[in-house]
């Protein structure tokens, strides 16, 4: 569990560093309009954290509508209890990206 966190951490901390880099270099590349990849980034964080909370949100609505408890049923019977979570998944995800 910690190798992965930390290999987790290693490529976020690469991919941070390489959006910061390409921000700083947006006047360079883009001179008419240095602020627009900037733009274009925080609204993209701005829906993906939406979205991410309204998909979280929208997992434990379906877990708390529905008669039997789906995330315990997960580590019970864990292949049917998982093709159902992540058809859930799957649908509010599309929801939110064709919305």
């Amino acid at each position: 569990m910690f190798s992965e966190i930390k290999q987790w951490a290693v490529a976020s901390m690469l991919a941070s560093t390489a959006v910061a880099g390409l921000l700083a270099c947006s006047n360079w590349i883009m001179p008419h309009d240095p602020l627009s990849l900037l733009r274009y980034v925080v609204i993209r964080l701005t829906a993906v954290l939406i979205g991410l909370i309204t998909l979280t949100g929208g997992m434990l609505f379906v877990d708390f509508i529905t008669p039997d408890d789906w995330m315990d049923g997960i580590g019970k019977d864990p292949t049917s209890s998982a093709i159902v979570m992540s058809a859930v998944v799957l649908v509010i995800g599309a929801i939110l990206c064709w919305t």
